[in-house]
Formats: C-alpha cells, sequence, structure tokens
C-alpha cells in the first residue's frame, strides 16, 4: 500500500480485482448460461474501464513522483553517474498490498465457519 495515493488501500485493490475479474465472470455465466437475463456489458465495460484507468492513474502519479524526485536530486547535485528515473510505485508494494488483502479476505471467511447457523432439529 502506498499512503496517499487514492486506489491504493484495500478498498481500493477489492474494488480494483472484482473491477477486473467482472468481464470473465460474465463471461462463464454467460457461457453456462445461468443467467436468463440480458448481459449486462455495459455495465461490466463500464467497470472495468474505470478500474483500468485508476490503474493508470496510480501509475501515472508514481511516475511523475518519480520526475520530481529526479528532478530535485539533479538541483541539488547529489548526482554520482548515469541515474535512471525510477516509477515510485513499485511491483512489490502491489504485491503487498494484494497480499494483505488475501490475507484479510481468507481471515474473515475463516472466523465466519464457526458462526454459521446450524439446522435445528
Amino acid at each position: 500500500m502506498t499512503a496517499g495515493i487514492p486506489g491504493t488501500g484495500l478498498g481500493g485493490f477489492f474494488y480494483l480485482l472484482c473491477a477486473l475479474l467482472m468481464p470473465f465472470h460474465e463471461l462463464i455465466s454467460l457461457c453456462a448460461k445461468r443467467d436468463k437475463k440480458k448481459p449486462r456489458w455495459n455495465m461490466v465495460l463500464r467497470q472495468t474501464g474505470s478500474a483500468l484507468a485508476v490503474l493508470l492513474g496510480i501509475w501515472a502519479t508514481g511516475w511523475l513522483l518519480g520526475h520530481l524526485m529526479f528532478k530535485t536530486v539533479i538541483q541539488n547535485g547529489m548526482t554520482h553517474g548515469a541515474i535512471k528515473i525510477p516509477n515510485f510505485i513499485r511491483i512489490s508494494t502491489v504485491f503487498f498490498a494484494l497480499s494483505n488483502l488475501l490475507a484479510l479476505i481468507v481471515g474473515v471467511l475463516l472466523l465466519s465457519i464457526p458462526l454459521k447457523p446450524r439446522k435445528r432439529r
């Protein structure tokens, strides 16, 4: 998780993951013909497009922060040779946030097991 950047917290990653999986869910539902109603492709494409726009915004924010940090380093004369401009958002950060989300979901599912109502005789 990257503090201060919208969409990179647990709730943001949960939304992104759900929105990016929507087309696959709709395809499976369509192939299995479980859903007799009209396909919801308009909503699915809108949500997926929104999730992709959020991902693009996160990447652009990381790129911009990398350039601003690089500019600050050059202005202060702290360069020692060739410097590659980094993207501030690392893949390890995304992996850490997704692993936290997975642990949270698994934890909630495990804690809900003893709370399931038993059938009465």
